[in-house]
């Protein structure tokens, strides 16, 4: 993984360009938002000036239209793509939640081992804040740590 120096000037690949522009940049143009439109010319989606980028920069999306503004980098300075044109339409990967278990060991982890009401952390007992009797369940809302 080494940076390619040509003749007149140092040339990055484009997956190191796309990690470095990501952590250089602030939000100092944040309210730039560009179109995504599908290879019908069908509105698909709305995504962030940096999103924008570093599809036309990996070459996911043809750029039709840019912004005035521009964006400087190391190695150069970009105009901010206003619509894009998306040949192929990218799968959105969701993230995977996390489904925890109910228990008495994920309660006690949940509320950092502290009594809700007093914020001790001994003789530690799980309460329910609308009791059983009175139609209250084993959800995660309805249960807090206590000491008696």
């Amino acid at each position: 993984m080494a940076i390619h120096q040509s003749s007149s000037a140092v040339v990055i690949p484009p997956f190191l360009f796309v990690l470095y522009f990501r952590k250089i940049c602030t939000a100092v143009i944040s309210m730039f938002v560009d179109l995504m439109v599908a290879c019908i010319s069908r509105p698909v989606n709305v995504v962030c000036w940096k999103r924008a980028i570093c599809l036309e920069f990996m070459e996911k999306a043809d750029v039709l239209e840019y912004y005035n503004q521009t964006v400087n980098s190391p190695s150069g300075s970009f105009y901010i793509p206003a619509v894009l044109r998306v040949p192929h339409l990218l799968q959105v990967v969701k993230r995977r939640r996390i489904k925890s278990n109910l228990s008495r060991k994920n309660i006690l982890y949940r509320d950092n081992y502290t009594c809700q009401y007093c914020s001790t952390r001994a003789n530690l007992t799980i309460d329910h804040v609308l009791p059983i009797a009175r139609g209250g369940e084993w959800k995660w809302e309805n249960l807090v740590q206590q000491n008696f």
